[in-house]
Protein backbone atom coordinates (compact mmCIF):
# COMPACT_ATOMS: atom_id res chain seq x y z
CA UNK A 1 0.00 0.00 0.00
CA UNK A 2 1.18 3.53 -0.74
CA UNK A 3 0.59 6.71 1.25
CA UNK A 4 -1.73 8.01 -1.49
CA UNK A 5 -3.63 4.71 -1.45
CA UNK A 6 -4.84 5.26 2.12
CA UNK A 7 -7.40 7.79 0.87
CA UNK A 8 -10.52 7.93 3.04
CA UNK A 9 -10.12 5.06 5.49
CA UNK A 10 -13.34 3.21 6.23
CA UNK A 11 -12.00 0.46 8.48
CA UNK A 12 -9.03 1.07 10.74
CA UNK A 13 -6.42 -1.58 11.44
CA UNK A 14 -4.66 -2.04 14.80
CA UNK A 15 -1.21 -1.23 13.41
CA UNK A 16 0.26 0.70 10.48
CA UNK A 17 3.93 0.65 9.52
CA UNK A 18 4.87 3.79 7.56
CA UNK A 19 8.08 2.71 5.87
CA UNK A 20 10.33 4.84 3.66
CA UNK A 21 12.57 7.88 3.45
CA UNK A 22 9.96 10.52 2.57
CA UNK A 23 8.86 12.26 5.74
CA UNK A 24 6.35 14.29 3.71
CA UNK A 25 4.58 11.13 2.53
CA UNK A 26 4.75 9.62 6.04
CA UNK A 27 3.12 12.75 7.48
CA UNK A 28 0.46 12.58 4.78
CA UNK A 29 -0.28 8.94 5.63
CA UNK A 30 -0.33 9.71 9.36
CA UNK A 31 -2.81 12.54 8.76
CA UNK A 32 -5.16 10.21 6.84
CA UNK A 33 -5.09 7.72 9.72
CA UNK A 34 -5.59 10.50 12.30
CA UNK A 35 -8.64 11.84 10.43
CA UNK A 36 -10.17 8.35 10.41
CA UNK A 37 -9.45 7.92 14.14
CA UNK A 38 -10.87 11.30 15.18
CA UNK A 39 -13.46 12.34 12.57
CA UNK A 40 -15.23 14.59 15.08
CA UNK A 41 -12.16 15.91 16.89
CA UNK A 42 -10.91 14.87 20.30
CA UNK A 43 -7.41 14.01 19.15
CA UNK A 44 -5.83 16.20 21.85
CA UNK A 45 -6.90 13.66 24.45
CA UNK A 46 -6.55 10.56 22.31
CA UNK A 47 -3.25 11.08 20.45
CA UNK A 48 0.25 10.49 21.80
CA UNK A 49 3.77 10.46 20.34
CA UNK A 50 6.87 8.55 21.39
CA UNK A 51 10.26 7.52 20.04
CA UNK A 52 11.23 3.88 19.65
CA UNK A 53 12.86 3.70 23.07
CA UNK A 54 9.48 4.31 24.69
CA UNK A 55 7.35 1.75 22.86
CA UNK A 56 6.31 0.18 26.18
CA UNK A 57 4.83 3.52 27.28
CA UNK A 58 3.03 3.91 23.95
CA UNK A 59 1.45 0.44 24.26
CA UNK A 60 0.38 1.16 27.85
CA UNK A 61 -1.28 4.37 26.56
CA UNK A 62 -3.13 2.37 23.90
CA UNK A 63 -4.35 -0.23 26.40
CA UNK A 64 -5.96 2.47 28.56
CA UNK A 65 -9.68 2.95 27.89
CA UNK A 66 -10.23 6.37 26.23
CA UNK A 67 -12.09 8.95 28.25
CA UNK A 68 -12.55 12.15 26.23
CA UNK A 69 -12.24 10.52 22.79
CA UNK A 70 -13.60 7.41 21.11
CA UNK A 71 -10.15 6.14 20.20
CA UNK A 72 -6.52 6.22 21.18
CA UNK A 73 -3.78 6.61 18.57
CA UNK A 74 -0.07 6.28 19.32
CA UNK A 75 2.63 7.40 16.86
CA UNK A 76 6.04 5.82 17.48
CA UNK A 77 9.08 6.86 15.44
CA UNK A 78 11.66 4.10 15.00
CA UNK A 79 15.20 5.34 14.43
CA UNK A 80 18.26 3.38 13.30
CA UNK A 81 20.79 2.60 16.00
CA UNK A 82 24.41 3.81 15.58
CA UNK A 83 26.33 1.14 13.71
CA UNK A 84 23.17 -0.72 12.64
CA UNK A 85 21.78 -0.80 9.10
CA UNK A 86 18.10 -1.14 9.93
CA UNK A 87 15.64 0.52 12.24
CA UNK A 88 15.03 -0.59 15.80
CA UNK A 89 13.01 -3.82 15.54
CA UNK A 90 10.33 -3.96 18.24
CA UNK A 91 8.62 -7.05 16.80
CA UNK A 92 8.92 -9.14 19.97
CA UNK A 93 7.05 -6.66 22.16
CA UNK A 94 4.52 -5.99 19.41
CA UNK A 95 3.70 -9.67 18.99
CA UNK A 96 2.38 -9.82 22.54
CA UNK A 97 0.37 -6.62 22.08
CA UNK A 98 -1.14 -7.63 18.72
CA UNK A 99 -2.41 -10.98 20.02
CA UNK A 100 -5.27 -9.03 21.59
CA UNK A 101 -5.17 -5.32 20.66
CA UNK A 102 -7.82 -3.08 22.25
CA UNK A 103 -10.66 -2.34 19.81
CA UNK A 104 -10.24 1.43 20.29
CA UNK A 105 -6.46 1.51 19.69
CA UNK A 106 -4.45 2.33 16.56
CA UNK A 107 -0.65 2.14 16.55
CA UNK A 108 1.32 4.00 13.87
CA UNK A 109 5.00 3.12 13.46
CA UNK A 110 7.07 5.60 11.45
CA UNK A 111 10.24 4.02 10.08
CA UNK A 112 12.47 6.41 8.01
CA UNK A 113 14.10 3.58 6.08
CA UNK A 114 13.45 -0.12 5.64
CA UNK A 115 12.15 -2.00 8.65
CA UNK A 116 13.38 -5.43 9.68
CA UNK A 117 11.78 -8.40 7.96
CA UNK A 118 10.20 -9.68 11.17
CA UNK A 119 8.54 -6.35 11.90
CA UNK A 120 7.32 -5.98 8.30
CA UNK A 121 5.83 -9.49 8.29
CA UNK A 122 4.07 -8.88 11.58
CA UNK A 123 2.57 -5.57 10.43
CA UNK A 124 1.50 -7.03 7.08
CA UNK A 125 -0.26 -9.87 8.91
CA UNK A 126 -1.98 -7.85 11.61
CA UNK A 127 -2.30 -4.43 9.96
CA UNK A 128 -0.82 -2.66 6.96
CA UNK A 129 2.60 -1.63 5.63
CA UNK A 130 2.44 1.75 3.88
CA UNK A 131 5.21 2.68 1.45
CA UNK A 132 6.39 6.26 2.01
CA UNK A 133 8.96 6.45 -0.75
CA UNK A 134 9.02 6.93 -4.50
CA UNK A 135 11.24 4.89 -6.81
CA UNK A 136 13.71 7.15 -8.58
CA UNK A 137 12.47 6.00 -11.97
CA UNK A 138 8.92 7.02 -11.00
CA UNK A 139 9.83 10.47 -9.70
CA UNK A 140 9.18 12.56 -12.88
CA UNK A 141 5.63 11.23 -13.36
CA UNK A 142 5.03 11.43 -9.59
CA UNK A 143 6.22 15.07 -9.58
CA UNK A 144 3.64 15.92 -12.26
CA UNK A 145 0.88 14.29 -10.21
CA UNK A 146 1.89 16.21 -7.08
CA UNK A 147 2.04 19.41 -9.12
CA UNK A 148 -1.50 18.83 -10.46
CA UNK A 149 -2.75 18.38 -6.89
CA UNK A 150 -1.46 21.91 -6.19
CA UNK A 151 -3.00 23.39 -9.33
CA UNK A 152 0.33 23.46 -11.20
CA UNK A 153 0.78 22.26 -14.78
CA UNK A 154 4.27 20.90 -15.33
CA UNK A 155 5.39 19.51 -18.67
CA UNK A 156 7.23 16.15 -18.70
CA UNK A 157 10.48 17.99 -19.45
CA UNK A 158 9.98 20.41 -16.57
CA UNK A 159 9.20 17.54 -14.20
CA UNK A 160 12.45 15.87 -15.23
CA UNK A 161 14.35 19.13 -14.68
CA UNK A 162 12.81 19.53 -11.23
CA UNK A 163 13.63 15.98 -10.16
CA UNK A 164 17.19 16.29 -11.42
CA UNK A 165 17.71 19.60 -9.59
CA UNK A 166 16.41 17.99 -6.38
CA UNK A 167 18.84 15.10 -6.65
CA UNK A 168 16.02 12.58 -6.90
CA UNK A 169 14.76 13.32 -3.35
CA UNK A 170 10.97 13.22 -3.07
CA UNK A 171 10.81 15.55 -0.07
CA UNK A 172 12.86 18.20 -1.88
CA UNK A 173 10.53 17.93 -4.89
CA UNK A 174 7.58 18.46 -2.52
CA UNK A 175 9.28 21.51 -1.00
CA UNK A 176 9.96 23.10 -4.39
CA UNK A 177 6.40 22.44 -5.56
CA UNK A 178 5.13 24.17 -2.41
CA UNK A 179 7.25 27.21 -3.31
CA UNK A 180 5.87 27.25 -6.84
CA UNK A 181 2.25 26.90 -5.69
CA UNK A 182 2.64 29.93 -3.41
CA UNK A 183 4.31 32.03 -6.11
CA UNK A 184 2.20 31.22 -9.20
CA UNK A 185 -1.40 31.54 -10.24
CA UNK A 186 -3.15 28.15 -10.25
CA UNK A 187 -4.14 26.28 -13.40
CA UNK A 188 -1.78 28.02 -15.80
CA UNK A 189 1.21 26.27 -17.41
CA UNK A 190 4.45 26.65 -15.50
CA UNK A 191 7.05 28.45 -17.61
CA UNK A 192 10.74 27.61 -17.65
CA UNK A 193 11.32 31.16 -16.38
CA UNK A 194 9.17 30.32 -13.34
CA UNK A 195 11.41 27.39 -12.51
CA UNK A 196 14.53 29.50 -12.83
CA UNK A 197 13.10 32.23 -10.63
CA UNK A 198 11.58 30.15 -7.85
CA UNK A 199 13.37 26.77 -7.88
CA UNK A 200 16.86 27.60 -9.11
CA UNK A 201 17.35 31.27 -8.20
CA UNK A 202 20.22 33.09 -9.91
CA UNK A 203 21.61 33.07 -13.44
CA UNK A 204 23.40 29.72 -13.10
CA UNK A 205 21.08 26.71 -13.20
CA UNK A 206 22.26 23.34 -11.80
CA UNK A 207 22.13 21.85 -15.31
CA UNK A 208 25.08 24.04 -16.34
CA UNK A 209 27.24 22.19 -13.80
CA UNK A 210 26.02 18.82 -15.08
CA UNK A 211 26.67 19.84 -18.70
CA UNK A 212 30.20 21.03 -17.91
CA UNK A 213 30.92 17.82 -16.00
CA UNK A 214 29.55 15.65 -18.82
CA UNK A 215 31.68 17.62 -21.28
CA UNK A 216 34.73 16.79 -19.13
CA UNK A 217 35.53 20.49 -18.84
CA UNK A 218 37.00 20.72 -15.34
CA UNK A 219 37.58 24.48 -15.48
CA UNK A 220 34.02 25.28 -16.52
CA UNK A 221 32.59 22.76 -14.05
CA UNK A 222 34.52 24.24 -11.12
CA UNK A 223 33.61 27.77 -12.21
CA UNK A 224 29.93 26.81 -12.42
CA UNK A 225 30.16 25.10 -9.05
CA UNK A 226 31.61 28.25 -7.51
CA UNK A 227 28.81 30.40 -8.96
CA UNK A 228 26.11 28.07 -7.65
CA UNK A 229 27.62 28.07 -4.17
CA UNK A 230 27.90 31.87 -4.21
CA UNK A 231 24.19 32.02 -5.10
CA UNK A 232 23.47 30.04 -1.94
CA UNK A 233 22.99 26.57 -3.44
CA UNK A 234 23.09 23.73 -0.91
CA UNK A 235 26.29 21.67 -1.50
CA UNK A 236 24.59 18.45 -0.40
CA UNK A 237 21.75 19.10 -2.83
CA UNK A 238 24.24 19.66 -5.66
CA UNK A 239 25.98 16.40 -4.77
CA UNK A 240 22.62 14.63 -4.88
CA UNK A 241 21.91 16.17 -8.28
CA UNK A 242 25.22 14.83 -9.61
CA UNK A 243 24.43 11.40 -8.17
CA UNK A 244 21.08 11.45 -9.97
CA UNK A 245 22.94 12.41 -13.14
CA UNK A 246 25.37 9.49 -12.91
CA UNK A 247 22.58 6.99 -12.26
CA UNK A 248 20.60 8.30 -15.23
CA UNK A 249 23.60 8.01 -17.55
CA UNK A 250 24.34 4.49 -16.33
CA UNK A 251 20.76 3.40 -16.92
CA UNK A 252 20.86 4.89 -20.42
CA UNK A 253 24.14 3.07 -21.19
CA UNK A 254 22.83 -0.23 -19.81
CA UNK A 255 19.70 0.02 -21.96
CA UNK A 256 21.78 0.83 -25.03
CA UNK A 257 23.95 -2.20 -24.34
CA UNK A 258 20.80 -4.32 -24.20
CA UNK A 259 19.79 -3.09 -27.65
CA UNK A 260 17.21 -0.42 -26.80
CA UNK A 261 17.49 2.31 -29.44
CA UNK A 262 14.28 4.30 -29.90
CA UNK A 263 13.76 7.44 -27.83
CA UNK A 264 10.21 6.40 -26.97
CA UNK A 265 11.32 3.02 -25.65
CA UNK A 266 14.20 4.61 -23.75
CA UNK A 267 11.81 7.11 -22.16
CA UNK A 268 9.47 4.30 -21.13
CA UNK A 269 12.25 2.20 -19.60
CA UNK A 270 13.88 5.18 -17.86
CA UNK A 271 10.51 6.56 -16.68
CA UNK A 272 11.46 9.99 -17.99
CA UNK A 273 10.58 12.36 -20.82
CA UNK A 274 12.09 12.36 -24.33
CA UNK A 275 14.01 15.45 -23.21
CA UNK A 276 15.54 13.40 -20.40
CA UNK A 277 16.58 10.70 -22.84
CA UNK A 278 18.16 13.24 -25.21
CA UNK A 279 20.05 14.88 -22.35
CA UNK A 280 21.31 11.49 -21.15
CA UNK A 281 22.37 10.53 -24.69
CA UNK A 282 24.35 13.76 -25.14
CA UNK A 283 26.05 13.49 -21.76
CA UNK A 284 26.75 9.75 -21.87
CA UNK A 285 28.98 10.09 -24.96
CA UNK A 286 31.83 11.33 -22.80
CA UNK A 287 31.95 8.31 -20.47
CA UNK A 288 32.30 4.56 -20.66
CA UNK A 289 30.23 2.27 -18.45
CA UNK A 290 33.25 1.42 -16.22
CA UNK A 291 33.92 5.15 -15.75
CA UNK A 292 30.32 5.79 -14.72
CA UNK A 293 30.35 2.80 -12.37
CA UNK A 294 33.55 4.15 -10.80
CA UNK A 295 31.96 7.60 -10.49
CA UNK A 296 28.99 6.07 -8.68
CA UNK A 297 31.31 4.21 -6.31
CA UNK A 298 33.17 7.47 -5.64
CA UNK A 299 29.87 9.21 -4.84
CA UNK A 300 29.02 6.48 -2.32
CA UNK A 301 32.41 6.95 -0.66
CA UNK A 302 32.02 10.74 -0.58
CA UNK A 303 28.50 10.41 0.84
CA UNK A 304 29.85 8.26 3.68
CA UNK A 305 32.67 10.71 4.42
CA UNK A 306 30.24 13.64 4.42
CA UNK A 307 27.85 11.94 6.82
CA UNK A 308 30.68 10.99 9.16
CA UNK A 309 32.23 14.48 9.07
CA UNK A 310 35.45 13.37 7.37
CA UNK A 311 35.23 15.94 4.58
CA UNK A 312 33.59 19.31 3.86
CA UNK A 313 30.76 19.50 1.27
CA UNK A 314 32.55 21.93 -1.07
CA UNK A 315 35.74 19.87 -0.99
CA UNK A 316 33.67 16.77 -1.76
CA UNK A 317 32.09 18.40 -4.81
CA UNK A 318 35.43 19.60 -6.14
CA UNK A 319 36.94 16.16 -5.54
CA UNK A 320 34.16 14.49 -7.50
CA UNK A 321 34.51 16.88 -10.44
CA UNK A 322 38.29 16.58 -10.66
CA UNK A 323 38.59 12.84 -10.11
CA UNK A 324 35.81 11.81 -12.50
CA UNK A 325 36.88 14.21 -15.25
CA UNK A 326 40.61 13.56 -14.99
CA UNK A 327 40.65 9.83 -14.25
CA UNK A 328 37.12 8.47 -14.79
CA UNK A 329 36.59 8.15 -11.03
CA UNK A 330 39.58 5.90 -10.37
Amino acid sequence: MTAAGLGDLRELKPVYLLEGESQALASEAESAIRRACFPGGGEDAGLGRWDGDHLTEALAFLRTVPFLADRRMAVVTLEARPGERGALDPAGELEDYLRDPPPWAVLVLRCPGRAGNRLRSLCEKEGAVVSCQVARTDLPSWARERARARGLRLSPTQAWWLVEACGGEADLVESELDKLSLALEPERPVRDADLREHVFPGPAAPFALADAWAGRDAGRALEGLGRLLEQGADPLRLLGSLAWQVRSLLLYCYLQREGVRSTAEMARCMETSPAGVRAAAARARSFSIPELESALALLADIDYRLKTGQTAPRQALEEFVLRTIDTGGR
